[in-house]
């Protein structure tokens, strides 16, 4: 799992500093009002991202894992139609309305593209193929780095200054680029060998989607809610500090997603788990020791960090940590009964709108975080309560994986 943890790790955590290059860029020559409304694009991209996916990547890697077969995503899609129509028209509207039409329009294409990524990623796990699933996400932070660079070299020769809707042209474009790569070199195709009609896994994804949804919403809406509760400048200062954690899902994300495959075959005790638990949590302090240090380094010529500021990375770096240590235990959690994971999303979201709710008149950037931190808290506990409840399926040789 290690070997596989670290191929998938290297792409993410390369294409996350890639990526934290591109935001720092962006803090480095846009407002703070142009800073939030990027950060907004980036969170709703993630959310749409999740929703889109509809909680098959998941459902299709638990059912063709031990048949090593891949599924068709054009017919998927097409099976799909009226529910991504559904849900294209929402996210426009949703963002046209509160952002801008060329925002929306940008953003609907970002995630389109991005979800086409996901399946095709998913096909190659599915196939046991890290390395080329690494690859694929790799490639698309590589062409969106490669674009930004393009736009700032453009700017400095034609002497203009930045401005927020190019960033946005430039991370889509990378995105477009990053499927042209893959679709050349990749030997995953569009093109898999089960249509997702033959398989039986509507209630598995229905369960997921919402898990997922639930997920994300809680991850990614503090931007959002402080650009719509606050303004976009209070945004864009959250957004200084919350670019720090920009590659913790990443992070979480490539462990979590070789845990899940791993899980569909392989054999582990509760003794290794632990052990795993333990290694991972110190990667995440030692990760974001690291990001915090970079954050000071680079940017101090630039900015004074009040102590607002230094309480929300304070509380955010809590929240993160503790996430590298429940993490697999979630996924466990999911191996083994999927509606329990549900359960924890949605306690975790119903905890961070409730405080949302009780503060909302007297928001701050600062007491989002606590919020946010608040409802980490309890996901940790409702966890830690359905893994002592859930066991392993009559018959099985260990005590972990069934």
């Amino acid at each position: 799992m290690i070997k596989d943890v670290s191929k998938l790790l290297s792409s993410n955590v390369s294409g996350a500093v890639l990526n934290y290059f591109i935001i720092l860029s962006a803090i480095a020559t846009l407002s703070a009002s142009e800073l939030g409304l990027f950060t907004s694009f980036i969170y709703l991209s993630a959310i749409g991202y999740v929703v889109f996916d509809l909680g098959l990547s998941h459902a299709l890697i638990k059912k063709l894992s031990k048949r090593l077969t891949t599924f068709d995503i054009l017919n998927t899609i097409k099976t799909k139609a009226k529910t991504y129509f559904i849900l294209s028209l929402l996210f426009w509207v949703y963002s046209a309305v509160f952002f801008g039409y060329l925002f929306a329009f940008l953003l609907l294409i970002n995630i389109w593209l991005c979800t086409l990524i996901k399946f095709l990623s998913t096909n190659a796990q599915i196939l046991d193929k890290w390395k080329e699933s690494s690859l694929m996400l790799f490639s698309t932070q590589f062409s969106r780095f490669l674009t930004t660079v393009i736009l700032f070299l453009i700017l400095y020769l034609l002497s203009q200054n930045n401005s927020v809707y190019l960033m946005l042209c430039s991370f889509t474009l990378g995105a477009f680029f990053s499927i042209v790569f893959i679709k050349a070199s990749s030997e995953v195709k569009f093109a898999g060998d089960v249509r997702i009609g033959s398989l039986d896994i509507t209630l598995d994804s229905k369960l997921l989607f919402w898990a997922s949804l639930a997920s994300i919403i809680c991850m990614r809406s503090d931007v959002i809610l402080i650009s719509t509760f606050l303004d976009s400048e209070q945004a864009g200062l959250y957004a200084k500090v919350s670019s720090i954690f920009f590659a913790v899902p990443l992070i979480l994300g490539s462990i979590n997603t070789v845990f899940f495959r791993k899980l569909q075959s392989d054999t582990f005790s509760t003794q290794q788990l632990i052990r795993v638990t333990l290694l991972f949590l110190l990667l995440g302090i030692f990760s974001l020791l690291t990001l915090i240090f970079s954050y000071e380094f680079l940017l101090s010529n630039y900015y004074e960090l009040p102590l607002q500021m230094q309480t929300l990375g304070l509380v955010l770096s809590a929240a993160y940590i503790g996430e590298f240590a429940s993490g697999l235990w979630e996924i466990l959690v999911l191996h083994r009964r999927a509606k329990y994971f549900l359960y924890i999303k949605l306690a975790q979201l119903f905890t961070f709108f409730f405080f949302i709710g009780i503060l909302i008149n007297s928001l701050t950037i600062v007491e989002v975080s606590l919020c946010f931190l608040a409802s980490r808290l309890v996901g940790w506990l409702t966890t830690l309560f359905f893994v002592l409840i859930t066991k392993p399926k009559a018959g099985c040789s260990n005590d972990i994986a069934c």
